[in-house]
């Protein structure tokens, strides 16, 4: 009846007030009289008690199938889970997954362009949904390729076959930094900079110089654009 503390709080309150006049369960019934209160907090006591335990036997039982290098959870894109033994590369995806890997690592792809690129190829989430460019970034952030685990704020040592090398892995994550730093600094100071977006996509014009001239054109940062550089 009350998944919560908050939810059995609620329910004394309706029989304080009156709203409830009492309640029936199949082995007590409790009224509105002080002791039937009194039972009925009793059975949300031990009910919250039953529902905490469970939750850290769980917790339990997954820390410790992590220290053993075993992922405890659903297994991540890329990989699926087989009984008695835990996650294994998913033949169809888990190459999609490492050309990713490779593709940013090349330092020419935004995660737009990787997020079309692969969303194109047939790489999505496991539900069929399309996966977003904020997946593409989690999915490049994540250590479990290389045969690492994160969990709980820690790095374990996985007992699964990896997808890509650390090394591919370092390389994808100095590319991101690279690619995440501020380049302010040194832009060279175009009258109307910023002022202007792209009546197409939105997003802002920016100027560039190619070959002593200066063009105009749409930085293309959140969605496909057809425009080309204007001079």
């Amino acid at each position: 009846m009350a998944r919560n503390s908050i939810g059995g709080g609620k329910i004394i309150y309706l029989l304080d007030t009156g709203k409830i006049a009492e309640l029936k369960f199949p082995t007590f019934w409790c009224d509105t009289t002080p002791q039937g209160k009194f039972m009925l907090s009793i059975a949300f006591s031990q009910s919250k008690y039953y529902v905490d335990n469970l939750s850290e036997n769980i917790k339990r039982g997954h820390r410790n199938k992590v220290k053993d290098g075993i992922w405890p959870q659903m297994s991540p894109l890329g990989y699926v889970n087989v009984k008695g033994a835990g996650i294994v590369p998913d033949e169809n995806i888990a190459p999609l997954i490492k050309k990713t890997f490779e593709a940013y690592a090349t330092g020419n792809f935004t995660l737009r362009q990787l997020h079309d690129k692969f969303n194109a190829l047939g790489l999505s989430r496991k539900n069929g949904n399309v996966l977003s460019v904020s997946n593409y970034q989690q999915i490049l952030k994540n250590p479990i390729f290389t045969g690492l685990m994160r969990y709980g704020g820690e790095i374990y040592e996985g007992k699964h076959k990896p997808i890509i090398t650390k090394k591919l892995f370092d390389s994808v994550q100095e590319v991101m930094m690279r690619k995440s730093k501020p380049h302010s600094k040194g832009l060279k100071p175009f009258l109307y900079r910023g002022f202007f977006r792209c009546g197409e996509c939105g997003c802002f014009i920016t100027t560039e110089t190619q070959k002593g001239h200066n063009y105009l054109r749409c930085t293309k940062r959140k969605n496909p654009c057809e425009q080309k550089y204007v001079r």
